[in-house]
């Protein structure tokens, strides 16, 4: 597998529409501040939402990145992040054991960011792939498949009044 595995529309319209649905109907939903990539004292918090009870994310979508990849995972995890201007992750690695991957899917709806507005908003993942910096755009309803152990950061928007939603499902290949 290459280093970076990238699916533009990952979720077909009525999939993405409830998708983007869910998180419209907000903090009712259960975000929490509590969000970090590193050690709590030295990285700003962000929006935080656990997602394995919901069994969109946890078997829908799940079942649909295992058809798109081509490969079978047991799914160790699935939450939401949620940053605002100023909220920039740190550098970080998921995993370090064998096998496992991350796949974020990028799900921010207000506004939907696509090639007409990206550089504006901003809110890139950069990875450090073999010491070079590959920054990935966060392309409403864009899938993203890495191995766990890619060191990674997930920037928040440049602009305020945006919440940057990357779903994050956290993947040990079965073989």
């Amino acid at each position: 597998m290459d280093k970076l595995k990238i699916f533009n529309e990952f979720l077909d319209r009525g999939e993405a529409y409830e998708t983007l649905e869910y998180f419209n109907e907000g903090f009712n939903k259960g975000w929490q501040f509590t969000g970090y990539s590193e050690d709590l004292d030295s990285v700003n918090i962000f929006w935080n939402m656990k997602l394995s009870d919901e069994k969109l994310f946890s078997e829908r979508i799940f079942k649909k990145i295992e058809s798109k990849t081509n490969k079978r995972f047991t799914l160790l995890d699935v939450y939401a992040n949620g940053q605002t201007n100023g909220q920039d992750g740190t550098w970080h690695i998921d995993d370090n054991q064998d096998g496992t991957y991350t796949f974020l899917l990028y799900m921010t709806y207000n506004p939907i960011i696509e090639s007409t507005n990206y550089n504006t908003i901003g809110g890139y993942t950069d990875f450090d792939i073999d010491g070079l910096i590959t920054s990935v755009e966060p392309f409403t309803n864009r899938g993203v498949l890495f191995r766990s152990n890619i060191t990674h950061r997930g920037l928040a928007p440049q602009k305020p009044n945006i919440l940057r939603i990357s779903i994050a499902y956290k993947l040990k290949e079965i073989t």
